[in-house]
C-alpha cells in the first residue's frame, strides 16, 4: 500500500509555481537593485490583457504562494519578467537569464 505524503497534486503545483515566480522576482530584483512593484505588475497585466488591473495585493499573494493567478493571466505575468507562460505555469523550458538590465516587461532583451 502506498502511503500519501499528506499533500495533494494541487498543493504541489501551487508550491512549484510559487518557487518559479519567486525565482523570477529574485532575478529581477538582483538586476535592478530594487524591489518589484506589485502596482507596476498589476498595471502591466491590465495593459497586456486589456482589462481592469488586478489589485497589487493580489500580485503579492501570487508571489507569496497564497493564491494562484487565473490561467489566462499567467502569460502576462511571465512576460513582465521576460519568461514564457509555459515556464511560469508548468516549468517547461528555461527561465530567463537576468544578465543585463532591461526595461521591466521588455521581452525582447
Amino acid at each position: 500500500m502506498v502511503q500519501s505524503s499528506g499533500r495533494d497534486a494541487g498543493a504541489d503545483y501551487k508550491e512549484a509555481f510559487r518557487c518559479r515566480l519567486f525565482g523570477l522576482v529574485s532575478g529581477w530584483e538582483r538586476v535592478y537593485c530594487k524591489r518589484v512593484s506589485h502596482t507596476e505588475i498589476a498595471e502591466f497585466i491590465a495593459n497586456r490583457l486589456g482589462e481592469k488591473a488586478v489589485h497589487p495585493t493580489q500580485v503579492g499573494r501570487w508571489i507569496n504562494g497564497e493564491t494562484l493567478p487565473e490561467a489566462y493571466r499567467v502569460q502576462a505575468l511571465a512576460s513582465y519578467f521576460g519568461a514564457t507562460g509555459a515556464f511560469l505555469g508548468h516549468g517547461e523550458g528555461d527561465g530567463p537569464e537576468f544578465k543585463q538590465k532591461r526595461a521591466a516587461g521588455d521581452i525582447s532583451a
